[in-house]
């Protein structure tokens, strides 16, 4: 009788063993899983997307389509490591191909910009 309980106790312990195995295991996937999420947003800037006036009033882009005088063309900005093509509306015709800074951001698909003139280093020179 001894040695059945024995037994029964050895097979109990060992599925024990094996239930806290695999829970702590889940628990260690899940906690790895969402420090893995938490840094790739980290570093990667974690950013929708979205075009906020505080992330582009200031930026220097490329006219791409000509922007006739109170019209709309289109300009290619840098943002967060690529490259974004959005609407583009100034008060003077400008070419495409002329650098150009953006000084309002309109809405979240377009902006409107002033030729660049690199005479000045300051920026805030550059704005209205």
């Amino acid at each position: 009788m001894l040695a059945t309980l024995s037994v029964k106790l050895r097979s109990w312990t060992s599925a024990l063993a094996v239930a806290l195995a695999i829970l702590g295991g889940l628990a260690g996937a899940v906690l790895l899983g969402a420090a893995a999420l938490y840094l790739t947003r980290v570093l990667i800037g974690g950013d929708s997307g979205t075009v906020r006036s505080s992330d582009l009033v200031g930026v220097f882009g490329t006219v791409i389509t000509r922007i006739p005088a109170d019209g709309l063309g289109e300009v290619v900005l840098p943002q967060s490591g690529s490259r974004i093509k959005l609407a583009a509306r100034s008060h003077e015709p400008v070419p495409a191909g002329v650098p150009v800074y953006v000084t309002e951001v309109l809405s979240a698909t377009s902006v409107a910009v002033q030729r660049a003139d690199f005479g000045t280093t300051d920026v805030k020179e550059l704005l209205p």
